[in-house]
């Protein structure tokens, strides 16, 4: 992201999206999540390893699909302190980079702490309704307007979904500045 923002002088805005909200909220072993298929798991987990070495992304070994709601919500807290995009790459580090569970409290609190994001207990419970309402918002949203995966990447009226190589997304991006100036 940091390289197309260069690229293009681009503002990034990010939307929470909830994934899979049929995850439990102690998240699910993946092995669980695949339905146990073992042959099509490591299909995908060798796909994404390798794009994630492609784009120099660390990857470790993902044992939990996490319910990311929690996540998501802490998220929107964050952008609403200015501090968004530092929280999202703390959040996609811990679960890619270190294998944690991002829908543990105990996770994203030292994160937020990290992050000089004081939310304790107690504020989060006083605020989970709002935040709760604005992630679910966002969700219906996105879903209306036909997203439904993650990552998508939307310039203009055009879009590519899921994670692509920079040079994809690059390509797309030129083409929507070449029709804006048609």
């Amino acid at each position: 992201m940091d390289k197309l923002r260069n690229d293009f002088d681009l503002e990034i805005k990010y939307k929470p999206f909830f994934l899979h909200p049929e995850i439990p909220e102690g998240g699910l072993p993946i092995e669980q999540f695949y339905g146990g298929n073992r042959a099509y798991f490591a299909q995908v987990k060798d796909h994404f390893k390798k794009m994630a070495n492609d784009v120099g992304l660390p990857v470790d070994e993902i044992t939990i699909i996490a319910n990311t709601k929690l996540a998501l919500m802490l998220g929107e807290y964050a952008k609403e302190q200015g501090r968004h995009e530092a929280y999202h790459r703390a959040v996609f580090h811990a679960y890619w980079a270190e294998g944690k569970n991002i829908g543990e409290w105990d996770v994203l609190s030292e994160i937020m702490t990290e992050l000089d994001l004081t939310l304790t207990p107690s504020d989060m419970a006083a605020r989970f309704q709002d935040l709760s309402h604005t992630v679910d918002a966002q969700f219906n949203s996105a879903r209306m307007e036909g997203i439904n995966a993650i990552p998508t990447f939307v310039f203009g009226d055009e879009r590519i979904v899921g994670a692509q190589p920079y040079e994809t997304i690059k390509s797309l991006m030129e083409q929507t500045i070449e029709k804006k100036h048609e």
